[in-house]
């Protein structure tokens, strides 16, 4: 990712004065018109097999996740881009590519959509890498009975300090979910307290979302000027390089499952501190948010952890992943020589997905490694109260 594009993107956001639900409309090539900043939620068809589709729309820019509803491993979207005709999104290792491909190979290109937008409904294509198979996407906004409509919360800010000749600034960057109209007010008085809670806003006393970002920001920008003080500049470069003296903070709140009463979320955080360097550090942290009986479901709720039960599953998706044999070494593809486990988990009607963040178990290059069980594995395990939760 380019920090010179986050950087000018963030910083368009912040001239807009955009800071909640509303701002600007996109038109895609159709002249549909999608508004500013959104969340929904889709159902239908793809490929011929049943999904759910959870989309983010931030002022023009496309994030999101879908699962086939049978297996229920979520494949990511990224890098979508506003085509003439509708958008393009990339899938993120889908059909669970080696990993070092996308770095190895000067022409890998990932599967990808082409879609298009039609008031609630969503058509276009699903296009292999090589783009010999296509398939069709036909997909409609749909909230089943225990799935939520959710708004957004967008802000941004910036601060901006100038060392000798060279100009420097500081952006932050925030997308979070609202309750919608529609949600009741003992669940949407949870959502935003789980939220603030998995955000670290009672850490910084606030009281609901507007005052974290003001804490937040403040505390971000006193880093910033502390950092400043210790900041080479290289004068021999020119201004068109003053970018690589820019800082960027960002945290997002994205929905990876959203059914049955369950919200399954993404905590985003990326940060970028000056240097040429054109990347940032990024980290995921995940959350099983029950708003129906108002609890948070974390690993050793969901099931008995046994390592010599589970680490030998996920060591075998691990391998399948980056397609190495049984008696292969692991150190060979990764940076631990066992994949440990990790409490860092997201749920979907059908199993359960461990995540390990860039550099915990492989190279900054892999990205997070995402490791989904079916419940099916993990049967032995899994605790009675959970169970019948989900009605397994």
């Amino acid at each position: 990712m380019d920090i010179r594009k986050i950087a000018l993107y963030v910083f368009a956001i912040w001239l807009t004065g955009v800071a909640c639900i509303g701002g600007p409309s996109v038109k895609n090539g159709a002249g549909e018109e999608l508004a500013g900043e959104w969340y929904r939620r889709y159902e239908g068809v793809i490929a011929g097999q049943q999904v759910v589709v959870n989309l983010h729309h931030f002022d023009g820019r496309m994030e999101g996740s879908y699962y086939y509803m049978q297996k229920g491993e979520i494949t990511n979207l990224e890098d979508a881009e506003e085509t003439a005709d509708g958008y393009n999104c990339n899938l993120n290792e889908a059909e669970r590519v080696n990993h070092t491909d996308r770095f190895e190979e000067d022409n890998y290109k990932p599967d990808h959509w082409a879609i298009n937008f039609r008031g609630n409904t969503v058509k276009g294509k699903l296009v292999s890498g090589d783009g010999k198979n296509v398939s069709g996407i036909d997909i409609a906004e749909s909230y089943a009975a225990g799935s939520y409509r959710l708004g957004v919360m967008l802000h941004g800010d910036s601060v901006q300090e100038k060392i000798d000749r060279t100009n420097t600034q500081a952006i932050s960057y925030y997308e979070f979910l609202t309750p919608s109209a529609q949600m009741g007010g003992a669940d949407a008085a949870f959502l935003l307290a789980i939220e603030l809670h998995l955000l670290g806003g009672d850490t910084l006393g606030a009281e609901n979302l507007k005052e974290y970002i003001k804490k937040e920001d403040k505390k971000y920008f006193m880093k910033y000027r502390m950092l400043l003080k210790d900041l080479t500049i290289d004068e021999r470069k020119g201004h068109d390089d003053d970018w690589e003296y820019n800082f960027v903070h960002s945290r997002t709140v994205l929905v990876l499952y959203n059914d049955g009463g369950i919200l399954s979320l993404g905590i985003n955080d990326y940060d970028h501190s000056g240097g040429s360097s054109a990347h940032g550090i990024y980290l995921s942290n995940y959350a099983c948010v029950d708003i129906r009986y108002k609890k948070i479901w974390r690993l050793r709720d969901i099931m008995n952890i046994d390592a010599t039960m589970l680490r030998p599953l996920l060591e075998a998706e691990v391998r399948k992943m980056f397609k190495a044999g049984t008696g292969d070494d692991l150190r060979k593809i990764l940076t631990v020589n066992e994949v440990p486990l990790t409490e860092n988990v997201f749920i979907t009607g059908t199993g359960v997905t461990f995540c390990y963040n860039p550099m915990v178990i492989s190279t900054e290059e892999d990205g997070e490694i995402s490791v989904f069980l079916p419940y099916s594995k993990l049967n032995g395990m899994l605790k009675e109260d959970f169970k019948k939760r989900m009605r397994l």
